[in-house]
């Protein structure tokens, strides 16, 4: 059961005063050493090992001795224990397994026994069991890849293990044990920690009561990078975080800002060249909005800022239709005057012989009448050109 961190318990708290001992980032280890060379490694979960750890269980097999020892498994990386390296090793079997081991040998953090060849050892002290622990150690047995752990008395040594440097070694705290106490499976480990500022860049769950909050921070370059996700928070928590004081909602990336009127909606999608902006959100309430040339719509109140986005843009893509159809109705309607006899314009008549002239007396398709009913003069083509009625 952890306890807050830093914090150790008092001397009277476990049965014969405290003891000590360095907690290493690893996995709960039992090693069960029988006769003949058997050796059997075990997770705390009851999973077997030793198909991922060869090098452990040879050298176990090496002792000979009957015993059950009781530790933390580790691998190292760059000097320091390296918990992913450990993770990777346990997922390798047979052949991949032995070449691992060559590269990346895991090692035996011994803490406690367990069991000898004159019997278990559960009932007895925690003293005790340590000095039966410690001398086989004292003698050079066993020795790579188990290590004996570290372990004090001393309330001030304690208290530096917790120090954040032990931390980068892959010591993430301590285990405090009664000297008097007899073996039990649960422990409790007082954890270092080291603090550090960071930005909540983003919340998981509803931002007015999040359930985590992800941290981040800013890198040479300036740019945010994720470092962590926290626990999920308590219900005080999720109040205080969600709730400031004054009502007011934090502003945090991610969330939608209320629905903007009319001109600053066109200021940032960009408002087309010759219409007047639409109407703003209070005649959106109304439901009735002054659409082009005066003329009158219902229109349904959006009910969030991208329903109204998309409302305008539609109306912007009615409006630019309704333009455009104008434009080809007028453009249609100017032609067919032009084309119409005795159209409007004047000018010289086109030269004789050329075809494709608009307008003028005669055939509407051949200029050979005269230049009064034309718009004006048209362009030699050169013998045969054909004009845009031409065939």
């Amino acid at each position: 059961m952890p306890r807050p961190p830093a914090e150790l318990p008092p001397e009277p708290a476990l049965p014969g005063g405290l003891a000590f001992e360095q907690k290493p980032d690893g996995y709960r280890a039992l090693l069960f050493a029988g006769p003949g060379g058997h050796a059997h490694l075990q997770s705390r979960n009851g999973t077997d090992l030793t198909p991922a750890f060869p090098e452990i269980a040879a050298a176990d097999r090496a002792l000979r001795v009957p015993l059950v020892l009781d530790g933390e498994l580790v691998a190292t990386a760059e000097g320091r224990l390296d918990f992913d390296q450990l993770h990777q090793r346990a997922l390798r079997r047979g052949a991949d397994a032995r070449l691992a081991a060559r590269d990346h040998p895991a090692y035996l953090i011994v803490f406690d026994i367990l069991d000898t060849a004159d019997g278990p050892l559960l009932d007895e002290p925690y003293r005790a069991r340590r000095a039966l622990l410690e001398e086989p150690f004292a003698h050079g047995v066993p020795a790579d890849p188990f290590v004996l752990c570290s372990a004090t008395i001393d309330r001030a040594t304690a208290e530096d293990w917790l120090n954040p440097a032990w931390g980068a070694a892959g010591i993430e705290g301590i285990v405090v044990k009664g000297l008097a106490q007899r073996y039990q499976p649960g422990r409790i480990k007082v954890r270092a920690h080291a603090s550090a500022e960071a930005v909540v860049a983003a919340v998981t769950g509803r931002v007015t009561a999040p359930s985590t909050l992800l941290l981040g921070r800013y890198d040479a370059r300036g740019r945010l990078r994720f470092i962590a996700q926290t626990a999920p928070l308590s219900a005080t928590a999720r109040r205080e975080v969600g709730g400031p004081a004054g009502g007011r909602r934090p502003s945090l990336p991610g969330r939608r800002q209320p629905p903007l009127g009319a001109a600053p909606l066109f200021r940032r999608l960009g408002r087309p060249r010759g219409h007047r902006p639409p109407a703003g959100p209070a005649e959106h309430r109304r439901g009735v909005r002054r659409g082009h040339r005066g003329r009158c719509r219902p229109l349904p109140a959006p009910a969030t800022r991208s329903q109204a986005e998309r409302a305008v843009r539609a109306e912007l893509e009615a409006l630019e239709s309704e333009e455009a159809a104008a434009a080809l109705r007028r453009a249609q309607a100017e032609r067919v005057e032009a084309d119409r006899p005795g159209g409007r314009g004047g000018g010289a008549a086109p030269p004789e012989g050329s075809r494709g002239g608009r307008g003028g007396t005669g055939d509407r398709r051949c200029g050979a009448g005269a230049g009064a009913g034309s718009r004006g003069p048209v362009p030699d083509r050169g013998p045969g050109g054909r004009g845009r009625h031409g065939r």
